[in-house]
């Protein structure tokens, strides 16, 4: 190798990253290749003379550090191929203040799914709020909301094995040519004033 390349241990300065030199420490920075963020310790492979260096590679980091992948100017990261994985044994995470999906077709296969949002619309051809039809299976559902709206057009129905409704205020208003209440055994109304006409 030139002059003009080495390898040193980086440290922190007080503007940035230094890289030891035979005349002292220099200033670096990463190269546009280099998409590793380079950290104090770590060793790198440098290039250049004067005022300032660029790192070219990260050859070795200390043991429990993690990796981040940045370009140089903190700007856009783009992964462009026919296919890309993300496999992580642990955990995946992903923060944004905005973030985007454009897909043809999803597919979420998990055991567990939570959803935390304090505004969520979901719009797509097979799910949406005004859904030609909707269907969930599920073991137990537990929805919590300060009030609930629900308008249906056409038949709404519930067929359950059995329905438990605790409300404080009730007011039922039908407007249908007919009612129908059935019960195999008692129906039962209670209350002071009861009016039928």
């Amino acid at each position: 190798m030139t002059a003009d390349f080495w390898t040193s241990a980086l440290r922190a300065g007080e503007n940035g990253l230094l890289a030891e030199t035979a005349d002292g420490a220099l200033p670096v920075k990463p190269a546009p290749s280099c998409l590793v963020l380079p950290l104090p310790g770590d060793t790198a492979l440098l290039h250049g003379q004067g005022a300032q260096a660029v790192i070219l590679a990260i050859l070795a980091r200390a043991p429990g550090q993690g990796t981040t992948l940045a370009p140089t100017d903190g700007e856009t990261l783009s992964l462009r191929a026919r296919s890309i994985a993300l496999e992580a044994s642990e955990r995946l995470t992903a923060r944004a203040p905005l973030g985007e999906f454009d897909l043809a077709r999803a597919t979420l296969r998990s055991a567990t799914a939570l959803l935390l949002a304090g505004t969520a619309t979901l719009a797509a051809s097979l799910l949406r709020g005004a859904a030609q039809r909707i269907e969930q299976s599920a073991e137990h559902i537990v929805t919590l909301a300060g009030r609930r709206t629900t308008r249906v057009r056409g038949e709404d129905m519930l067929d359950a094995g059995s329905s438990l409704s605790t409300v404080e205020t009730l007011s039922l208003s039908r407007s249908g040519g007919s009612t129908i209440m059935t019960a195999r055994q008692d129906l039962r109304v209670d209350a002071e004033r009861i009016g039928l006409g």
